[in-house]
């Protein structure tokens, strides 16, 4: 669990889902369930029109779908995975859609 106080005073909580099992299996992902109120999501400031739009994997494709309990492409909801081959797995690159285009950060 974590948390941070923001310039205004808000409380942003959060909690990691699979970061000991990331430790152990780096192809493995995690994910941030945000607590609190919806309208204090960290989110909700960033600019219109920015969205997640690809994530690049290295990694074994039935592993990682095995410990998500579903196809990755399924458990993702529309976001994009491009298998990569890489010196060592786990996420190689994140996509953002912005209005200027795609931005690709590694």
């Amino acid at each position: 669990q974590g948390s941070r106080t923001r310039p205004d005073g808000v409380v942003l909580e959060w909690q990691q889902i699979g970061v000991t099992d990331l430790l152990h299996d780096p192809q493995l992902p995690f994910f941030v369930q945000w607590g609190g109120k919806s309208e204090d999501h960290p989110s909700l400031p960033a600019p219109a029109g920015i969205q997640l739009e690809a994530l690049e994997i290295c990694g074994d494709r039935d592993r990682i779908s095995e410990w998500l309990g579903a196809p990755i492409e399924l458990a993702l909801d529309g976001v994009q995975v491009i298998w990569a081959d890489a010196d060592e797995p786990g996420l190689v690159a994140v996509h953002i859609a912005t209005p200027h285009g795609t931005v690709r950060i590694d």
